[in-house]
């Protein structure tokens, strides 16, 4: 129960101050009062956030994915040339042998971001699976790291798919986990497929020029390319050098050259992308009002909270239509002011996360627990077990996609000594068939202050894998190892028998959170057997409406699709399949093991049932 007699509840949901705030970020207001010489100048007078800070043209980070040992090496090169960037890691098995490799790669101003967990394809993971790789990966990261992260990098570069659930369900458990920050848009629907709002995720070009050894001319051709395209420019204003920490001793050699030319660059801003995202979420979406009094201008600013932002970036702004003569707070520089957040804004100080019993190892004197008593209801408590007061409790829901809202905020000013509170939060959980299928986690984070110091605490929840639901493609096929010479034509008749092909099935392929449109053919202990592998798939139409099969299209390079003795040939779009009435088989030809997509259900609806092999 709610104790109302030791908090102050704030507001319910938390609703941006700035409609303009396209992620409902909590935000604060700075006053600034500018004294001109006349009237006159002060009606003139403009304030407009500046696209980047100071002066600087371009933004330049560096991005590294994985975790590795050698992205010391590549930290040094780095720190040598004044290069700041960030380090996308996955799991910290590296802290058993280097506990304070976290530390040496946040020297010089570099950052941490995600990576997900298990480097698993996000595509292939049904949607709470992919909100936990993210969440985990975050909670991990800033409770070992101590610092804050709003940047990732997918993982095999791997987010469209050919299913919008699917490919939107990963922008979600981004949104929902804070990523307003990834250097890897490639493609040109990026944000419209993920969801993400228009000014609300910054990203960078990329520049690759060679993992081992890093070919100088061919940055220099990569980035004129880049330079030259100055509309791109103006939505990404940043460069990442990019992506693996695999150098050879030349390799080395050769990218301390190529940061060296960059380094020379004084109109460059050398940032990570923690700072980078941060920044490009103010300028974005900052609303600035103007109040005249005489000779005088109070501005408002409503910008982002530090700790929502994930970094502590001064906002830079244009001033325009007339010179001020004072300024109550910032730093004028001729024509732009400098505005740093209010010294009360700050990131947090102490990160850490709960174990079962809601304890935390990190932060001593309070305890979190996140539960889950219906199906449509979470529940939060937040005890107070120290001898002081906490104050400015901010919670923060994060959710997969198959709920109905990925975040949920709700605030609280005090909670005295000794007392605790409980936070419910109810929402719907979507009925389409991809959200049907997964594992239930949710997470929930609480910033607050504690004897003086701003703290993060994460606490999430694990449910049971959700039961009931249709028979998946993943669970329904037959896997086997495919031999030199095998009449696939007739293996996919339904009437056909593997074992009289002389098939021998494999072991099972289910692994934990795969999607519902998902095969996966091959050992699972991830070595390779042999040159192909088959999946044999029975099902039976349900609808009278045509079924379409649909795959990316880099899934027929190299592959066979064969039904019902027809080999099937790609087409833009899906492919519109001839069933027959009863059992239909397709028999999928893969030349190495690993994720398959076959969407013949729709994704909000059953259009097939599989038939278990």
């Amino acid at each position: 129960m709610i104790n109302r007699l030791c908090m102050l509840f704030i507001a319910g949901t938390i609703s941006a101050v700035n409609a303009a705030n396209p992620l409902g970020f909590r935000e604060y207001t700075q006053k600034i009062t500018m004294t001109f010489p006349s009237v006159a100048a002060a009606e003139k007078a403009t304030l407009t956030p500046k696209p980047l800070p100071a002066g600087y043209e371009l933004a330049y980070t560096c991005r590294w994915d994985d975790t590795n040992a050698r992205h010391l090496n590549t930290h040094e090169v780095m720190e040598k040339n004044g290069i700041k960037g960030t380090f996308f890691l996955c799991n910290l098995y590296i802290l058993k042998k280097d506990p304070d490799y976290l530390k040496k790669l946040l020297r010089g101003g570099c950052s941490i971001g995600l990576h997900t967990v298990h480097h698993y394809k996000l595509t292939s993971l049904d949607p709470y699976a992919q909100f936990r790789e993210y969440m985990k990966n975050r909670i991990e990261l800033e409770t070992a790291s101590q610092s804050p992260v709003n940047s990732q990098v997918y993982p095999f570069m791997n987010w469209l798919a050919p299913g919008p659930l699917i490919t939107g369900s990963i922008g979600d458990a981004m949104m929902a986990v804070g990523v307003i920050s990834s250097p890897d848009a490639i493609h040109p629907e990026f944000g419209v497929k993920l969801g993400y709002p228009q000014k609300s995720l910054a990203v960078a070009q990329l520049i690759t020029p060679g993992d081992r050894n890093p070919d100088l001319q061919k940055m220099e051709n990569q980035q004129a390319k880049i330079l030259k395209d100055r509309k791109l420019l103006e939505s990404r204003p940043a460069i990442s050098m990019s992506m693996h920490s695999w150098h050879t001793p030349e390799g080395l050699r050769n990218l301390d050259r190529i940061l060296a030319t960059a380094a020379d660059k004084a109109n460059w801003w050398k940032c990570n992308l923690n700072e980078y995202g941060a920044y490009r979420y103010e300028a974005l979406n900052t609303k600035v009002e103007k109040r005249i009094e005489g000779g005088k201008v109070v501005f408002t600013v409503s910008r982002v909270q530090p700790s929502e932002l994930g970094a502590n970036v001064p906002l830079w702004l244009d001033v325009t239509g007339a010179k001020p003569l004072t300024v109550s707070f910032g730093v004028l520089h001729e024509a732009s002011l400098e505005l740093p957040h209010s010294p009360e804004q700050r990131l947090p100080e102490i990160y850490g996360s709960t174990d079962a019993s809601g304890r935390s190892k990190e932060i001593s004197g309070v305890a979190l627990r996140l539960t889950h008593p219906a199906e449509d209801k979470w529940l939060a408590t937040f005890k107070n077990n120290g001898s002081d007061p906490i104050t400015g409790l901010a919670f923060t829901f994060r959710f997969p996609s198959a709920c109905e809202n990925v975040t949920v905020r709700r605030d609280f000013s005090i909670l005295a000594q000794g007392k605790n509170i409980e936070i419910p939060v109810s929402q719907k959980l979507k009925s389409d068939l991809f959200y049907r299928y997964g594992t239930p986690y949710y997470a929930v984070q609480c910033d607050f202050m504690q004897n003086g110091k701003l703290c993060r605490l994460y606490a999430d929840y694990t449910g049971k894998p959700l039961s009931g639901q249709p028979l998946t493609v993943g669970d329904a096929a037959g896997y086997y190892q495919c031999p030199d010479k095998v009449d696939i034509s007739r293996l996919s008749l339904p009437t056909t028998k593997p074992d009289a092909l002389g098939l021998k099935p494999l072991e099972s392929k289910r692994m934990p959170g795969i999607g519902c449109g998902i095969v996966y053919a091959g050992p699972p202990s991830g070595k390779k057997r042999c040159e192909y592998y088959l999946a044999v798939i029975d099902f039976k139409q349900l609808t009278s409406e045509p079924v379409v099969l649909k795959m990316t299209a880099t899934s027929w390079r190299k592959k066979e699709f064969w039904l019902n003795g027809e080999k099937l040939n790609c087409e833009k779009g899906g492919l519109k399949l001839k069933l027959k009435n009863g059992l239909n088989r397709i028999v999928l030809k893969i030349p190495r093991y690993g994720f398959q997509f076959l969407l013949l259900n729709d994704e909000r609806k059953q259009c097939v049932e599989f038939i278990r092999h």
